[in-house]
């Protein structure tokens, strides 16, 4: 793990404390099978749904002839297996597939030239820095951030993990005939279930930006960038990719305390090998340095490089920090109250010629309610910079998943004119 300047351990996720929030279960099959719940309405343990017993519509879930009842043994098995008698091997792969992480100095963090098919940039390319990232922030990620456009569920995925280990009890959609065949297949894929089905913050892949930095805005700069600036920190994605890049200089903003203490942390352990390095984390709103005097006098004309993908309004609602949404809590302020003087603060520090990257997407809450945030907040950059290009962000998509939401994120390349 890594080094940093005040020893704190729980710094990082380690196997040890992320076995610790699951302690010991015991209980024989039998007894199993009356306290697992699945989280209906009016929650049922197997043993009421494999006997009949009446949900609250005063209906049964199941019938004779229904799947689950068929292979209620086998059913019985898998959760038993999961839960009690191969718990700790069972989080413990959790934990290895999901958390654990290399040091990202042995990473690969060459340029592939696959990357980029026509304009489309595959997002899910040397992807294993992400698990450091969740790894530091598991619980803004995976519990504390709110999703508005997800599953109507009001369990985060965390919260759902702590429920299912420790409370015994069932999210309904683990039940359902299709996800119980998939977890029989293997039982690995109960937690893939989680990863498809459960609300979770998103994070960026340190590697895309590394790539974009490197590949794309070096040939828009026709010179090697050395000094970038990011209106928000996405955990930590930013500082990561800037430090296996080219660029020297970093200063990257955030609202969130506890974000930016990490990001400090992570630039400290990086100088051990990049010493030369220099990083500025500041914990401010970015529309408020638009009028900050010391800022602006340092900075006017400094950065090569603008990099964001800012708060898609309220599609991720933060749990911490004076937060763009609390300060501008309808749509049309929040444009003009967060997003210009956000813009019109990076415009005076982009040298001429520099590069604005805006990676952005519509979305629609679980109201219906849609959001244009492509065309929205592109018109406001273009009352600033110059617009010059538009690549599209190419997702994988989970097997598992059967929503048809557009998940192709845009970057929009900008320049400021010389």
């Amino acid at each position: 793990m890594f080094k940093r300047r005040r020893e704190n351990p729980a710094l990082f996720l380690t196997q040890e404390i992320f076995l610790g929030h699951f302690p010991p279960i015991h209980c024989t099959r039998e007894e199993f099978s009356r306290i697992l719940k699945v989280a209906y309405k009016v929650p049922q343990t197997l043993a009421e749904i494999f006997s009949f017993v009446p949900g609250r519509n005063g209906k049964p879930v199941l019938h004779a002839l229904d799947k689950r009842y068929l292979l209620r043994e086998q059913i019985l098995d898998l959760f038993y297996s999961t839960l009690i008698t191969n718990r700790q091997a069972y989080l413990t792969n959790i934990y290895q597939a999901y958390f654990a992480f290399k040091d990202p100095l042995t990473l690969d963090w060459s340029d592939r030239k696959d990357i980029l098919t026509d304009r489309s940039i595959s997002v899910q390319k040397n992807d294993a820095s992400k698990r450091l990232i969740r790894n530091l922030f598991y619980l803004d990620i995976l519990d504390r951030t709110h999703i508005s456009n997800t599953v109507k569920s009001k369990v985060s995925f965390w919260q759902s993990l702590l429920n299912m280990f420790n409370g015994l009890c069932l999210e309904d959609r683990f039940f359902a005939t299709s996800s119980l065949e998939l977890c029989l297949k293997d039982s690995r894929n109960l937690f893939y279930l989680f990863q498809a089905y459960q609300p979770k913050a998103s994070i960026f892949n340190p590697y895309t930006i590394k790539w974009i930095l490197s590949a794309l805005v070096n040939q828009r700069l026709g010179y090697e960038g050395k000094t970038l600036f990011t209106p928000v920190l996405s955990w930590s994605a930013y500082l990561i990719a800037f430090m296996h890049s080219t660029y020297e200089t970093y200063v990257g903003v955030d609202v969130m305390s506890s974000v930016c203490e990490k990001n400090r942390d992570l630039a400290d352990y990086y100088r051990q090998s990049h010493p030369n390095r220099d990083v500025t984390i500041i914990c401010k709103p970015s529309e408020r340095l638009l009028t900050d005097v010391p800022f602006n006098t340092r900075y006017t004309d400094f950065f090569d490089t603008i990099m964001v993908c800012p708060p898609y309004f309220n599609m991720e609602i933060y749990s911490e920090g004076l937060q763009s949404t609390l300060v501008y809590p309808d749509y049309p302020t929040w444009l003009e109250g967060y997003w210009r003087p956000t813009v019109e603060m990076c415009y005076a520090v982009t040298k001429p010629g520099g590069v604005f990257l805006l990676i952005i997407n519509d979305f629609t809450d679980l109201t219906g309610h849609h959001y244009n945030l492509v065309q929205d907040l592109d018109e406001i950059m273009r009352t600033f910079y110059q617009y010059t290009d538009t690549f599209y962000l190419k997702n994988r998509t989970s097997p598992l998943r059967t929503t048809t939401k557009d998940r192709t994120e845009k970057l929009l390349l900008y320049t400021k004119l010389k």
